[in-house]
């Protein structure tokens, strides 16, 4: 066999996840934190993880995406959500994101709506605290 016969397969690296999530499940909220880039192509992996999350919790969620660099177009944004696979519902989810945001932020809270979930957007954890315990 000759060196040009030979094939060596290289291992494969794992690819290193974009976002993180760290969870604190607090008396009556539970809150998470998602940190790194949202990007179209893992839009739908976080989306499946916060459910995950939540099903294990039956909490309200505070979703902090303040550290979270990145967000779809509208109309992404509007196909992601009306195409969410079925799940159990969720209770109040109150995000926390930059004032910068707000245009964007409000369109996903109204299509959410429409799409009978309980979402709103708000820029401090205190404000959004005090919605879900309404």
């Amino acid at each position: 066999m000759t060196e040009a016969d030979r094939t060596t397969e290289t291992p494969k690296k794992a690819k290193e996840p974009s976002y993180s999530i760290t969870v604190e499940a607090t008396g009556d909220i539970l809150e998470l934190a998602i940190r790194g880039r949202a990007t179209a192509e893992n839009a739908a992996e976080i989306r499946d993880a916060v459910i995950d999350i939540a099903k294990d919790h039956q909490k309200p969620l505070l979703v902090d995406v303040r550290g979270l660099a990145g967000r779809l177009s509208v109309s992404q944004t509007y196909y992601h959500v009306r195409n969410q696979p079925p799940a159990p519902p969720i209770h109040k989810t109150a995000v926390i994101d930059l004032s910068e945001n707000a245009e964007y932020d409000k369109f996903h809270e109204v299509t959410a709506t429409n799409a009978g979930l309980m979402l709103r957007y708000f820029n401090t954890p205190e404000e959004g605290r005090a919605w879900l315990r309404e």
